[in-house]
């Protein structure tokens, strides 16, 4: 609606324009620029401070998995948090993910993958899929114990397999790892 202006401290060579003064390539690119947008309906206000201010920080913008934190609370949450925590020592061990990873919640999001793997078996995976079990399961997951079981124990089947490589090189890498999972999936008929 040519309301504000671009700032010259944003762009030096449009700085002051508004919209409809800009050249019409740079404003088609302006269209084209995707915007990221959530809405978070937390109701205390501490979280909302806390999520804006990293979001509006240069040195830590939040990230999706940082986002669903916030956003929801319900039972598939609950057991993601909760297994994260139990092989958290197993990620450490295996250098899986690093001390800025675990902080970035990077070890919640891939437990998240394995919740999918083994309710859906392997799909395409993107924030929306994650987002959407996240809401799908946030009042009710029926088989959240047998999951949780299912996904302790391939933990256990890699420590198994760990005792007998001398370099574990590959579990540091989370792909590898999430095939590890997925194969023990399949071969005890999980997925």
């Amino acid at each position: 609606n040519n309301e504000f202006p671009l700032l010259k401290k944003h762009n030096s060579e449009y700085g002051g324009l508004y919209f409809k003064n800009l050249p019409p390539d740079v404003q088609e690119k302006y269209l084209k620029y995707n915007v990221f947008v959530d809405t978070i309906s937390e109701k205390d206000d501490s979280i909302i401070y806390d999520i804006f201010a990293r979001m509006n920080s240069n040195a830590a913008n939040i990230n999706k998995q940082e986002i669903r934190n916030a956003k929801f609370w319900g039972d598939f949450k609950t057991a993601v948090y909760t297994t994260a925590s139990l092989v958290r020592e197993d990620f450490i061990r295996y250098g899986t993910f690093s001390a800025k990873g675990f902080s970035r919640m990077q070890d919640m999001e891939f437990i998240s993958s394995l919740y999918i793997l083994a309710i859906s078996g392997c799909t395409t995976e993107s924030a929306a899929q994650i987002d959407k079990y996240y809401k799908d399961y946030d009042n009710g997951f029926e088989d959240v114990e047998t999951i949780t079981n299912h996904i302790i124990n391939a933990f256990k089947f890699i420590e198994d397999i760990s005792r007998y490589v001398e370099d574990i090189f590959v579990l540091k890498n989370k792909s590898y790892m999430y095939d590890l999972i997925g194969y023990y999936f399949v071969g005890n008929n999980i997925i």
